[in-house]
This record gives structure tokens, C-alpha cells and sequence, in this order.
């Protein structure tokens, strides 16, 4: 694990270094355990700016358990409560967790589209990722026919 974090702390390094500064660079926490998150956090120092947007890695190996999800989360979020954090590969289990949604500022999920593709949909209508989000919220709604044109 050490060595994971520490490769990323270089790539992120090499990278700001070769850029220009205009493009937003996103630091990734990686990590198992909640203080494995924490140890990266602190490595990565004063690279952290006031409400950076940071990534955080390997919770899409914990979709059935939010809780666990919630204490890293947590864990990050009670030494730099400034943090804007984004969940990579957050699946609907996690993101229906209101503990889980308030800690993240934004996630990705390739769930939403994985499933119009196996329904036989299509994975980058704009209207499968509302619908994700609604059942997300709670809101859930029936998949329109697609045989009935709608009057809305």
C-alpha cells in the first residue's frame, strides 16, 4: 500500500510539474484502511490547496457496506474538512446512503450506463443518468416505453 500511495504522489508531482497551471489536476487519496487514507493525506502536505477537489481511490471495492465507505470518507473529511472529495466508481448502494452522499462532493459511477446497455438502452442517453440520479434520491420512476412517444 505504501508504495502504491507513494507512486501516486510522484505521477501527481511529474504531472503538475510538466504542466501549465491552467488545467485543474486532480490528487487522489489511495488506501484499505481509514488511517492508510490518512497517512496518504498527510503525505501529500501543502500540494492540497484550500477546498481542493480530491479523488478517492479503491472505495468501489466496498459497495456493500456504505458504512466503511462513510468512515474513510469521514476519516479524510476530520483533518481537512475544506476537502472537496469526488468517489470514483461509487455504485448505487453507496450513493443511496444520505451519510456517504453528504461527504461527497461528486462521484462517477459506471453503473447508470452498464445498466441501459444491458437493458437494451442507450448508455449515453442523458435521460439514463437523471433517471440514476432520481433512484439515487429516492425518487424513483419507471423507464418511459420507449414504443410510447411521450407528450412531456
Amino acid at each position: 500500500m505504501r508504495e502504491h500511495q507513494q507512486l501516486t504522489l510522484d505521477r501527481f508531482d511529474a504531472i503538475a510539474a510538466a504542466g501549465t497551471g491552467r488545467t485543474p489536476l486532480m490528487a487522489v487519496l489511495q488506501g484499505w484502511r481509514p488511517a492508510d487514507y490518512r497517512r496518504h493525506l498527510d503525505a501529500y502536505g501543502d500540494r492540497l490547496g484550500k477546498g481542493a477537489w480530491v479523488g478517492v481511490g479503491s472505495v468501489c471495492k466496498r459497495q456493500g457496506d456504505p458504512r466503511a465507505i462513510g468512515v474513510i470518507l469521514e476519516t479524510i473529511l476530520r483533518v481537512r474538512p475544506d476537502l472537496r472529495l469526488h468517489g470514483f466508481g461509487v455504485k448505487l448502494t453507496a450513493l443511496r446512503s444520505p451519510a456517504v452522499r453528504s461527504m461527497l462532493f461528486s462521484a462517477d459511477s459506471m453503473a447508470w450506463s452498464y445498466a441501459a446497455r444491458r437493458g437494451g438502452r442507450d448508455q449515453n442517453d442523458w435521460m439514463e443518468a437523471y433517471l440514476f440520479a432520481e433512484r439515487i434520491a429516492g425518487r424513483s420512476r419507471p423507464v418511459a416505453d420507449e414504443s410510447q412517444p411521450s407528450l412531456f
